[in-house]
């Protein structure tokens, strides 16, 4: 899967679960309208973490009094350097929704992107509406 491909997946994840996690929320909804065109919209991309199996059996240490793991806690840049995204991962995401014409800000493990509702619907094949509840 190229680099696009598998940014615009992860984006979509983001977008879809917010729809979703709105819509049940919010079970009355009327659609009002479009964005405007100009306006940017601003969202985060959070990189999935490496090491998933790593971290589960530290994650079971640090809670279990016969490790020696126990209570023995990362440091935010630890735990980033462990478990979060490399550098070439999130350069390659960020090019790739730079690409799409997205603005984007690196954080440590999430892009803050914004883009108007034209490039967002062009990038992820969605549409976006203006919703009151």
């Amino acid at each position: 899967m190229s680099a696009k491909l598998r940014t615009a997946f992860y984006c979509g994840i983001i977008l879809a679960t917010a729809a979703s996690s709105a819509s049940a929320q919010y079970a009355e909804r009327k659609v009002v309208g479009k964005p405007d065109a100009s306006r940017a919209i601003g969202f985060d991309v959070f990189l999935p973490l490496r090491h998933a199996d790593q971290l589960d059996a530290l994650l079971a240490d640090l809670h279990n009094p016969a490790s020696p793991q126990f209570h023995k806690w990362l440091t935010p840049a630890q735990f980033a350097e462990r478990f979060g995204p490399t550098k070439a991962s999130m350069d390659r995401a960020t090019a790739a929704l730079r690409r799409e014409g997205f603005t984007v800000t690196p954080h440590s493990r999430s892009l803050q992107v914004k883009g108007t509702p034209v490039a967002i619907e062009r990038a992820f094949g969605t549409r976006i509406q203006n919703v009151r509840t």
